[in-house]
């Protein structure tokens, strides 16, 4: 028996995730550009209208602003991790937005260190991008090999409860709802 025949185990389970697609790669960005979007718009409209003062309208515009921004970094994480889940593989929500808010840390660095040798604003166009490659990378890194229904300890599926001893067979079946008419 070759080595090279094994699956990778970790941890009792084999692990045979396929190289990241490209695709797949553009699907992510699309949908966290989307969602992005989609969470940024309402957080900036609360940030604005809820912001710290009431008579000074600039400083409420910066609130709005920045909200905004974190909307759009949370929108971000949604996106790829909505878009990055399926039947498959999987990958860890925490971590995707971990990677979304350093890829918006390093964008907000990259601009202004490059605001004053690029002027007009094009260092900012990071500020769009930064989540989006930080949110791709933080799933990617934590993508995994979705298990099949009836090996986790607890199973849940179709109004009823399986709970499963270390081997994957069920000791423990609970019905949660059963109606004769």
């Amino acid at each position: 028996m070759h080595a090279v025949d094994q699956p990778e185990i970790i941890r009792g389970k084999p692990k045979n995730l396929g190289p990241l697609q490209p695709l797949k790669l553009a699907e992510e960005f699309a949908a966290a550009q989307g969602m992005g979007i989609v969470c940024m718009i309402p957080a900036g409209v609360i940030g604005h209208i809820w912001g710290p003062t009431k008579t000074d309208d600039l400083g409420n515009v910066v609130y709005g602003l920045a909200l905004a921004y974190g909307g759009y970094i949370i929108g971000n994480a949604l996106g790829v991790a909505m878009m990055g889940n399926d039947e498959d593989e999987q990958g860890s929500l925490p971590a995707t937005l971990s990677g979304s808010v350093i890829g918006a840390a390093l964008s907000i660095g990259a601009a202004y260190l490059l605001s004053e040798r690029y002027p007009k604003g094009d260092s900012y166009v990071g500020l769009l991008i930064g989540p989006s490659i930080g949110g791709i990378i933080g799933f990617n890194l934590t993508r995994q090999v979705r298990e099949p229904d009836g090996q986790a300890f607890v199973n849940r599926s179709a109004g009823k409860v399986d709970v499963h001893n270390s081997d994957g067979k069920p000791f423990l079946m609970v019905c949660l709802f059963q109606s004769n008419f």
